[in-house]
C-alpha cells in the first residue's frame, strides 16, 4: 500500500513449482516444500500459509491451508520494532476468497 492508501500493482513473477524444476536439475532448494519449510522454519510466514508463487521484488502469493483464502504477503515490510505477530499482521494483504 503506498502512503494515500492506495494498492500497488504487483504480478505474479514465477509460479513455485511443486514437484520438479528441470531449470535447477529439479534441486529440492526450488521447489514448494523446501521453500514452505524454510520460510516457516525462519517464521517469515505463518505456517498456515503455502506460498505458490513469487512477484519480482521477491513477495509471496500463498494459500491459508486452513482456509483455502489466498493473501500476497510482503517479506520487505519486516521490522525489528515489531513483534512476531504484528509483523506477520502487517504483512499479510487478502487477496480473494479461493481460486
Amino acid at each position: 500500500m503506498d502512503p494515500e492508501g492506495e494498492f500497488e500493482w504487483v504480478a505474479i513473477h514465477k509460479l513455485i513449482p511443486v514437484k520438479y524444476y528441470k531449470k535447477f536439475n529439479n534441486d529440492k532448494n526450488y521447489l514448494m516444500p523446501s521453500i514452505a519449510k524454510d520460510l516457516w522454519d525462519r517464521k517469515l510466514i505463518p505456517e498456515t500459509f503455502l506460498p505458490f508463487a513469487i512477484e519480482a521484488g521477491g513477495n509471496y502469493f500463498c494459500i491459508d491451508i486452513n482456509n483455502g483464502k489466498i493473501y500476497y504477503y510482503t517479506l520487505d515490510t519486516w521490522s525489528d520494532n515489531l513483534s512476531l505477530t504484528d509483523n506477520q499482521d502487517k504483512s499479510t494483504l487478502f487477496l480473494c476468497n479461493s481460486f
